[in-house]
């Protein structure tokens, strides 16, 4: 039934987007990643069912040097 009504010719006005968007500070990729550096820290992968809170203490506690991974 929408067919029925449809014009193809029929002027439409355009849709208004605002204000154009400017870009005042450029930062390049450089300046946000640094120096490359390796990955300092992996996935551990897990065996069992740990809740989450948990994990994230052991794996604090791991990052501290309080345990042996």
């Amino acid at each position: 039934m929408g067919m029925l009504n449809h014009e193809p010719n029929k002027q439409k006005k355009k849709l208004d987007r605002g204000t154009t968007v400017e870009v005042k500070n450029q930062v390049n990729r450089g300046e946000v990643l640094g120096e490359r550096s390796f990955t300092k820290a992996v996935t551990i992968p897990i065996n069992t069912r740990v809740d989450n809170h948990i994990r994230n203490q052991i794996s604090a506690l791991l990052n501290l040097g309080k345990g042996k991974s």
